[in-house]
């Protein structure tokens, strides 16, 4: 028979974590059609002499929801590999939203997630109000596949309006909470998401929605998940880089009444608390021997984070003293920050520091990055503390001087401030109860790029340090979060698999240097991250990016909860 694609004489590395072997792989009708010795012909012969064939990437936690309504593209992901997706994540997502509540939503997106406003409002019209006709409207020709979980403070937003931001809820706002869910979940919805971290404030400063629920609210949602037995749940504790007893308990039960795989986001190693991962990593071993499946996601790239005063301050808004002033208008924000007393009080509360770890302004990690008069042009790169020792100031008054002087639009940054311990990061990405991520792709966009963690794990645990077998680290990348997804007919190269799959050279494979895109919809900028060494990226059987082109293909797909499960 004439095959649509054969990708000849490959290093054929299934996802399944079995020893690498040289075969062919066919392809058919959007499927792995065989695997092996194959002699039959082809529409288009691919000769992966030399290079690596493996199932398409997963990445389980991205922030997409409004950027693929006119980016189909899904960039950067779909240029490291990722050939499926899941948006939605730490409970922000924009449906369901009733429409006069698009602005608090939008707004909270833009805050916590570090998207631009005005990209958001220069963006399509949000035309809808369920989950299910959000899922729809994403519904278009797509580079690659995604899928959407229900998130807990659109939920929650929805039903209670303003009080969400207040108290708790009602047993009937609860249940009518479930209905929106249950209904999401019918619509094709994958999953719930959910938050308690401390840093995801909204656009006034205030705690998002989902921070006021209680550990019994949360675990009554995740029950709906049980009613589909379908679906995976993500939470973000408040109590990073650990998780408290409390939290414990609840997790477990939650994963185990529902019986859906949990996955907390996020599992790093912190200079703050340098052993608190050892405790989360029995944790997650415990949980397994008490019958729930929980799972952290492990941040394996690092990250140099861009910010500066003006709107790209979410790191920030932690300490109440910067909170207040960062999220007032522009000119009250020069007047406080210029004001010798305002400044005490930042200083205060920065050495007083906060009840989750070290302060969110450190100086021996914060430099200045991007000054933007040419009379400044000198102190780029140079670290805050020593910018205030060149001038007799304290960091902070040299910090804002500058800022204040550029109208807070001087960009500054924080060098990677965890994961420094590469002993550390490496039994954390062994452990079998770790994912490897986190991406956030999506989010953020002003501050960093996470998209190309995948790259970066091949090209460094695995290539550099041996840290993983490429095996494993497909493994890690693959089959590991589609079965713990319930994606049943993706992750693994085997007949009847969907044909997502990647032609990559294990020797060159690795993330480029973050570039600058002006590319939103208002023309607004964003750090994007591109790849070397991966040749083909093949999404339901049509190649989609090669040798880091677009091949103007858009083959992808929603995944739906109805793809793999009946509604109740």
């Amino acid at each position: 028979m004439a095959y649509d694609l054969l990708i000849k004489s490959g290093r054929i590395i299934d996802g399944s974590g079995r020893p690498a072997y040289t075969g062919d792989l066919a392809i058919q009708d959007g499927r792995i059609a065989e695997i092996g010795k194959l002699d039959g012909s082809a529409r288009r012969v691919i000769d992966a002499d030399g290079l690596a064939v493996c199932p398409g990437f997963i990445d389980i936690h991205t922030h997409y929801d409004a950027q693929v309504l006119w980016d189909p593209l899904f960039s950067p992901s779909s240029w490291n590999g990722v050939t499926t997706c899941i948006m939605g994540n730490c409970g922000f997502t924009i449906a369901p939203c009733k429409p006069e509540d698009r602005d608090y939503l939008m707004h909270m997106l833009a805050r916590v997630e570090g998207m631009s406003l005005e990209a958001l409002q220069a963006g399509p019209e949000w035309d809808w109000v369920s989950t299910g006709e959000y899922i729809d409207a994403v519904d278009k020709p797509l580079a690659i596949n995604v899928g959407c979980l229900v998130g807990h403070s659109a939920v929650r937003y929805y039903v209670m309006g303003e009080a969400s931001l207040e108290r708790e809820a009602t047993a009937d706002e609860l249940g009518r909470m479930k209905d929106l869910l249950r209904q999401g979940m019918a619509a094709g919805a994958v999953g719930f998401s959910t938050s308690k971290a401390r840093t995801h404030v909204d656009w006034s400063g205030n705690p998002i929605p989902s921070r006021f629920s209680t550990h019994q609210e949360v675990h009554e949602l995740v029950q709906v998940l049980g009613e589909f037995n379908f679906g995976s749940v993500e939470m973000t504790p408040g109590s990073l880089p650990g998780i408290d007893d409390e939290e414990r308990e609840a997790m477990i039960r939650m994963s185990r009444d529902s019986g859906r795989f949990l996955n907390w986001n996020e599992l790093f190693q912190s200079p703050a608390a340098p052993d608190a991962w050892r405790g989360v990593l029995d944790f997650l071993a415990s949980a397994s021997r008490q019958g729930a499946r929980i799972f952290g996601i492990c941040a394996c790239q690092p990250t140099t984070q861009d910010w500066d005063l003006l709107d790209n301050n979410l790191l920030l808004l932690t300490l109440p003293e910067w909170n207040e002033v960062l999220t007032k208008p522009i000119q009250e924000k020069l007047r406080l920050l210029a004001d010798p007393a305002y400044r005490d009080r930042i200083r205060a509360g920065i050495d007083r520091g906060w009840d989750q770890g070290p302060p969110p302004l450190k100086w021996d990690i914060g430099l200045v990055a991007e000054p933007k008069r040419p009379e400044n042009q000198r102190f780029a790169g140079i670290g805050l503390r020593e910018l205030g020792a060149s001038q007799g100031k304290h960091p902070l008054d040299a910090m804002l001087d500058l800022a204040v002087a550029e109208g807070l639009r001087t960009g500054f940054a924080f060098k990677a401030s965890r994961n420094l311990d590469d002993d550390a990061v490496a039994e954390i990405m062994r452990s079998p109860y770790t994912i490897l991520g986190i991406s956030d792709a999506g989010a953020h966009v002003n501050m960093l790029s996470g998209a190309e963690y995948s790259t970066h794990v091949l090209g460094h645990w695995v290539r550099e340090r041996g840290v993983l077998s490429l095996e494993d680290a497909v493994k890690k990348l693959t089959f590991m979060p589609a079965s713990l997804l319930g994606f049943t007919d993706r992750g693994l190269l085997s007949p009847g698999m969907a044909a997502d799959v990647l032609v990559f050279d294990p020797e060159t494979v690795r993330p480029l240097p973050k570039e600058k895109a002006f590319d939103l919809p208002n023309g607004d900028e964003r750090i994007i991250v591109r790849s070397q060494g991966i040749h083909h990226t093949i999404v339901n059987g049509q190649p989609v990016m090669e040798d880091g082109r677009h091949t103007e293909a858009f083959p992808g797909r929603v995944i739906r909860s109805t793809d793999y499960v009946s509604v109740p």
